[in-house]
């Protein structure tokens, strides 16, 4: 068994990764850059160094090595970085199978319930500082899972959130989890219905608790990371950002979300048990998949888990279990083959991987010729022209956008200028704007041609305008 998860665990994120748009995220550049930027001035940055619209801004680079460890890798190609981010994943599933199976009487069961997560997750699979994010947090749950099994270990998670804070700041999100974990041994024993509890020893679990959260303060940025997350997490400004939206602007994302919740449903109608921390975790990740898709993972990490130990209730025989497997694993594999049909084995070039990944490599050649420094660029080409070292109008970094200034001015103004709210030409005055550059077929394209701004450079993905 062990060996066979192992083999399609492999196929499957082997092939789901060779695609480029997953391999050379968007972020993953203005992150290499910023990583280039640590090595270069052995400092961390704490005000921009990359924009012209907000340029000195101050900003938490808070995945500082992270950002190392992608320069470091861009130095050796797309298959450096392949490499790399398949690692993490499989760190993350391995961790993660063990999290099903130690919940699961039944080893039919916990494959099922893999399996059926795989598909779920690879939506989430990028080349981003979040793979780290994903490692710690389903280490976490391993350790309290142990510990609540009489293992041992609970003294590994201030270590564990000491590192992790410094690659993502999900950290705090495992800190939370610890808290929640903790606040529960406060709690008697006690079983109601379908919902059962057992407290850990709070003498242990109080110092762990109270540690882990000092441990927090040990970034460059201390404590006022906390208030940072919580103002960021709230912001209502982010919901023109893909990944901030909830689930059902996802068509794939909506269906599995739709999906779990339904399981988890049937599961507990069906007289399934399950333990009061992964009940009230499971609401919670809910709860914020539904806010942001960017938390999908951690709800379907949790719901794999309570899914597990409610399905310990649930007879099925072993002729539809076997059945499941295969018609599981025959959609892994068929997903696999399509994946190697269409994208192919990684050249090792960065500029061959950005082409493939449909950022504008030769308009980008065509900026820096031509000299233009104050750009309005497409939100999601800003990494890929901070790593190109061409200063930006936008990127990936949201957040430093909007606290630049008090009024989020920079932010503000590139929402109402890509939904239209106002001319793109009053922008354009506004900034001293010397060049666009637009995806191929921008509606943005017509209203900078009515305003006498001419086409100055044109390929199959971007084009340049410039004011007559």
């Amino acid at each position: 068994m062990k060996f066979f998860l192992v083999v399609i665990s492999l196929i499957f994120v082997c092939s789901v990764m060779l695609d480029p748009s997953r391999l050379a995220d968007n972020d993953l550049f203005w992150q290499s850059a910023t990583g280039r930027w640590i090595l270069n001035h052995r400092d961390i940055p704490l005000n921009d160094p990359f924009s012209w619209s907000a340029p000195g801004g101050p900003w938490i680079a808070h995945e500082w090595i992270t950002e190392i460890i992608f320069a470091y890798i861009e130095n050796f190609g797309p298959v450096a970085i392949y490499f790399v981010a398949v690692s993490l994943i499989l760190i993350g599933l391995f961790i993660f199978w063990k999290l099903i199976k130690n919940e699961s009487d039944s080893g039919h069961s916990a494959v099922i319930i893999y399996l059926l997560a795989l598909f779920a997750l690879m939506s989430q699979w990028t080349t981003r500082p979040q793979l780290f994010g994903f490692i710690g947090f389903f280490s976490v749950l391993y350790i309290l899972q142990r510990y609540g099994k009489g293992g041992p270990g609970l003294w590994a998670l201030p270590l564990l959130v000491l590192a992790w804070i410094n690659f993502h700041l999900s950290a705090l999100l495992g800190v939370c989890v610890v808290a929640l974990y903790s606040l529960l041994s406060l709690i008697p024993e006690f079983q109601a219905g379908g919902i059962k509890h057992e407290p850990g020893n709070k003498k242990m679990l109080l110092p762990v608790t109270a540690l882990s959260l000092l441990v927090t303060g040990l970034n460059p940025h201390g404590f006022s990371i906390w208030a940072y997350t919580f103002k960021t997490t709230a912001e209502p400004a982010w919901k023109i950002i893909l990944e901030w939206q909830p689930p059902g602007s996802h068509y794939f994302i909506g269906i599995v979300f739709a999906g779990v919740a339904l399981l988890i449903t049937l599961a507990l109608i069906r007289a399934g048990k399950v333990q009061l921390f992964y009940l009230i975790l499971t609401l919670g990740a809910m709860f914020g998949a539904m806010h942001a898709v960017r938390h999908f993972t951690y709800f379907i990490a949790v719901s794999a888990v309570t899914l597990a130990q409610m399905f310990n209730e649930i007879n099925l025989s072993m002729k539809l279990r076997r059945l499941l497997v295969c018609v599981l694993v025959g959609g892994l594999v068929g997903v696999s083959a399509a994946n190697l049909k269409t994208f192919g084995l990684p050249v090792n070039d960065m500029r061959v991987m950005a082409d493939s990944a449909g950022f504008p490599v030769e308009a980008v050649d065509w900026l820096k010729q031509s000299g233009v420094q104050r750009v309005m660029n497409f939100y999601d080409w800003g990494g890929y022209l901070i790593y190109r070292r061409v200063p930006v109008f936008i990127d990936g970094r949201s957040d430093f956008y909007l606290y630049a200034d008090e009024n989020g001015t920079v932010f503000r103004d590139w929402v109402d200028y890509t939904t239209m709210k106002v001319y793109p030409e009053e922008v354009a005055k506004k900034y001293g704007i010397e060049a666009v550059l637009l995806p191929k077929g921008s509606p943005q394209e017509m209203y900078y041609e009515q305003s006498g701004w001419k086409i100055v450079y044109a390929d199959e993905k971007a084009t340049i305008m410039q004011k007559n």
